[in-house]
């Protein structure tokens, strides 16, 4: 065991099943002791776990101002999806207006699925339209490291697995 790191409760993993019903069970997670856990980056905020619970697609609406443009994004994520299942819940507020999740709704969508993982969101209308924003851009704050890129991506090439699921263009797996 890694000294410092948060220990969590065996979960029901988030299961994807070939049906167009999509993921099949609901999953809590919580630290085994949130009073001695000194990291806040668990999924437990406030001494609530995140509920993800399992929803119709239709009852799922995208924000109509979404500045995100996504839709070059789709193929790919809906090959992610059907080869590694729905890892990350789709975050919704309380009227099922997506805040996080856009391209993973199309990609499903374009799946046919019925049913996916959300997490409906419990902040303010203000929370909300900030965390829509912060989700996506800060994912721009990261960057790769190109020493140790291509030694994972020759690793699942020796395993024979598709690189062009992965996100990266020709281009990019060229370099």
């Amino acid at each position: 065991m890694i000294v410092g790191r948060p220990r969590y409760k065996a979960v029901p993993e988030l299961g994807h099943d070939s049906t167009p019903d999509g993921p099949t069970t609901t999953q809590l997670i919580t630290p085994t002791n949130p009073t001695t856990d000194p990291f806040r980056f668990s999924v437990s905020w406030k001494g609530r776990a995140m509920k993800v619970e399992q929803l119709q697609l239709s009852q799922l609406r995208p924000y109509e101002h979404n500045p995100r443009l996504n839709d070059d994004a789709v193929d790919v994520v809906a090959a992610s999806i059907r080869e590694f299942g729905f890892r990350q819940p789709i975050v919704v507020d309380r009227e099922g207006v997506i805040v996080c999740g856009h391209t993973r709704w199309k990609a499903a969508t374009a799946l046919g699925l019925k049913k996916l993982p959300v997490h409906v969101a419990d902040l303010t209308p203000e929370q909300i339209k900030a965390f829509r924003i912060a989700d996506n851009k800060t994912a721009d704050a990261s960057e790769w490291d190109y020493e140790l890129l291509p030694i994972e991506l020759a690793e699942l090439q020796e395993l024979d697995i598709d690189l062009t699921m992965l996100g990266f263009s020709s281009d990019e797996l060229t370099k």
